[in-house]
């Protein structure tokens, strides 16, 4: 699929929805880590990477359905290798990346067992 017509199809998923910060419990946020590397397929061909120990920390909600959101960076390569800031959210062993500039996020399902939960 041509690059060009890969970005026509995101346009109906919706952009940029809003955020809101999540008061800091007393424990700390929620919050996931990667204990192992794992590699997803990204948007337009790329690859996305969570080393392993990538946190993601649980400080936002997205403001048009409430749902948390875990943020922090992930590794995209192709041609070139860049580290950006991204959202998800966490439905078992399912995400939804870029769920914070995203109606729904790139849905990716995670091998079992990959994120750990803890507090930050």
């Amino acid at each position: 699929m041509p690059p060009w017509l890969a970005l026509l199809a995101l346009l109906p998923a919706g952009c940029a929805m809003g955020t809101q910060p999540e008061p800091r419990p007393p424990g700390g946020y929620a919050a996931l880590r990667f204990t192992r590397d794992v590699e997803l397929p990204g948007a337009l061909g790329n690859a996305w990477l969570f080393p392993a120990g990538t946190v993601l920390v649980g400080d936002r909600r997205r403001q048009a359905d409430d749902e948390l959101l875990y943020c922090g960076s992930m590794t995209i390569y192709n041609l070139r290798t860049e580290t950006r800031p991204t959202c998800l959210i966490r439905r078992g062993d399912t995400v939804y990346i870029n769920a914070d500039q995203l109606r729904v996020g790139f849905e990716r399902r995670l091998p079992t067992g990959v994120l750990e939960e803890m507090r930050q």
